[in-house]
C-alpha cells in the first residue's frame, strides 16, 4: 500500500529514487532531463560489512525498485534512470517527498493560480477567489470608516458653533445663570446613562476623586459657561467664537508655564500669530480707539472664560475618571454648586418658541451628542489629530450666524484668519511631537 505522504502532489518539490539503506553514504545519481526525482527510504538493519563489488542481479534489484517507487509516488514512470548500486537488507522501500527551495518564477511556467499569478506557497495554494477583491474592499473600508470619524468630529464642533449662536438668542429671553443651571440639570441624567453604556466605569473610583471633580465642575461646567454666556448678550457670537477659538494656544503656553512643558518654535509661532488675531479682534483693527475706550465688557467676559477653560484643561491631567463619566459627575456637581445661587437670583424660562427650541438645542446638542461624538473621534484618530478640527469652530459659527442675518466685520475676518492659522501651527507642532495633546483631549464641552 502506498504511504500516506506519497498521495501528496509532488510538484513542488523533487523526487529522488535510491536503491541505499538508511545511514549509508548516497553517491550522486544522474536522471534525464524532465523526469522528477524521487527517494526511496530502506527500512531495515544497517550492515557494517565490507561493501561488496557491482552486480548484474544487485543493479537490476535497484533499477526493479527505483521503477516500482516511482509508480507509487505519482504513477510517473522513472525508467532509465540509473542508480549506483548498493546492498540491500530490506527490501521495504517507501517514497518521499522531498520539499526543496525553489524561486517563484520557476512555477509561473508549471502552475500558475486561475488570476495569473504564481501559487503563494510551496503546496501551490493559490488565493482563494475574491481575495484582491477583499483587500480592496477592506482598503475602501478603513478609508469609510476613517471618514466617519472624521465626521463626527467635525460635527461635535458643528454642535458647539451652535452654542455661541443659540446661546446668544437665549440670552435675550433668560439669565445667562437661567441657562448654565438649565443645562447641566437636564443634561447631566443622560451623561451618566451615556457613561454607562460607552465606558462602563468604575463609579466608586470616580467618587473617589470627588475634590478634582469638584474643582473642575467650578472652573469649566459652571465658571466657564456662566462668562461666556453672559459675554454673548453683549458682544455678540462671532467676536465670542473667534475670541474661544486661542484656546488650544493658551493651554500650550499655560504648560509651559506652570508644569514646564517645552514649547517649539514652531510652537511660539503660532502663539504669537494667535494672540496677534486675538488683538486684531478685541480692538476692532483700531488699537488708537482701544487706548481711549478701553476694550468691551463682553470680549473681557469671554477673555475670562477662555482662562478658566484653560484651568479646567491644565487640572484634568490629574484625573483617572473616563472623559464622559468625568463629566457626568462634574454636571451633577454643577447643578448642586449652583442651587445657592439660583436661591439668590432665581430661575427664568423661555418666553418664545424660538427660546425653548434654543435651550432644547444646547440641552441635546453641545452638551451630550457633541461631546459623545467628539470621544468616540478623538479615541480612533488619536487626540492630537482631533485637536486640528477646532479650527472648524470659528468656522461654523461664522458660518451659523449669516445663516440668521449676522454682518461680519473686515477686523472680526482678519483676526480670524489669523487665530485659525496660530492655533493650527499650534497643534500641528504638537501632532508631531507628542502622542497627546490636552487641546484635543479636554476642549469638549462648549
Amino acid at each position: 500500500m502506498a504511504d500516506a505522504s506519497s498521495a501528496l502532489p509532488c510538484t513542488s518539490s523533487r523526487r529522488r529514487t535510491d536503491a541505499v539503506p538508511s545511514g549509508i553514504a548516497r553517491k550522486p545519481t544522474s536522471r534525464p532531463e524532465g523526469v522528477p526525482e524521487t527517494r526511496s527510504v530502506s527500512r531495515g538493519i544497517r550492515s557494517n560489512a565490507p561493501r561488496p563489488p557491482a552486480s548484474a542481479s544487485t543493479r537490476s534489484a535497484s533499477v526493479v525498485a527505483s521503477g516500482a517507487a516511482g509508480i507509487v509516488s505519482g504513477g510517473r514512470a522513472t525508467s532509465g534512470v540509473t542508480a549506483t548500486p548498493e546492498p540491500l537488507i530490506s527490501t521495504t522501500t517507501r517514497s518521499v517527498c522531498i520539499p526543496a527551495p525553489f524561486p517563484r518564477r520557476a512555477l509561473r511556467g508549471a502552475h500558475t493560480c486561475p488570476n495569473g499569478s504564481p501559487p503563494a506557497h510551496r503546496r501551490h495554494q493559490c488565493p482563494p477567489r475574491g481575495a484582491a477583491r477583499s483587500r480592496r474592499s477592506l482598503a475602501y473600508a478603513g478609508l469609510v470608516n476613517r471618514g466617519r470619524l472624521y465626521l463626527l468630529l467635525a460635527l461635535a464642533n458643528l454642535f458647539w458653533a451652535g452654542n455661541y449662536v443659540f446661546g446668544e438668542m437665549v440670552t435675550h429671553e433668560i439669565s445667562p445663570v437661567s441657562l448654565t443651571f438649565f443645562r447641566w440639570l437636564f443634561a447631566f441624567v443622560p451623561l451618566i446613562a451615556i457613561a454607562w453604556l460607552v465606558e462602563r466605569p468604575d463609579w466608586r473610583a470616580a467618587l473617589a476623586e470627588w475634590r478634582m471633580h469638584l474643582l473642575q465642575s467650578v472652573l469649566g461646567l459652571t465658571g466657564y459657561t456662566l462668562l461666556l454666556y453672559a459675554a454673548l448678550g453683549l458682544t455678540g457670537a462671532v467676536n465670542a467664537a473667534v475670541i474661544s477659538a486661542v484656546n488650544p494656544a493658551t493651554i500650550a503656553l499655560a504648560a509651559a508655564i506652570f508644569l514646564h512643558e517645552r514649547l517649539t518654535r514652531m510652537q511660539a509661532l503660532g502663539l504669537v500669530v494667535a494672540f496677534v488675531g486675538v488683538t486684531i479682534v478685541l480692538t476692532g483693527g483700531d488699537l488708537a480707539q482701544v487706548a481711549t475706550q478701553g476694550f468691551g465688557f463682553g470680549d473681557v467676559l469671554v477673555v475670562g472664560s477662555v482662562l478658566a477653560w484653560t484651568a479646567y484643561s491644565l487640572v484634568s491631567r490629574r484625573l483617572r475618571t473616563p472623559p464622559i463619566t468625568a463629566t457626568a459627575v462634574q454636571a451633577a456637581f454643577a447643578v448642586v454648586t449652583m442651587l445657592p445661587l439660583i436661591a439668590v437670583t432665581g430661575v427664568s424660562l423661555p418666553t418664545s418658541p424660538a427660546g425653548g427650541l434654543g435651550l432644547a438645542y444646547i440641552v441635546v446638542f453641545p452638551s451630550m451628542l457633541g461631546y459623545v461624538f467628539w470621544n468616540i473621534g478623538a479615541s480612533r484618530v488619536g487626540p492630537a489629530r482631533a485637536g486640528v478640527f477646532l479650527n472648524l469652530l470659528p468656522v461654523f459659527t461664522v458660518a451659523i450666524a449669516l445663516a440668521f442675518g449676522a454682518v461680519l466685520e473686515p477686523a472680526t475676518v482678519a483676526g480670524g484668519i489669523l487665530v485659525v492659522a496660530g492655533v493650527y501651527l499650534t497643534l500641528h507642532q504638537r501632532r508631531a511631537k507628542a502622542g497627546q495633546s490636552d487641546a484635543a483631549n479636554r476642549l469638549t464641552v462648549r
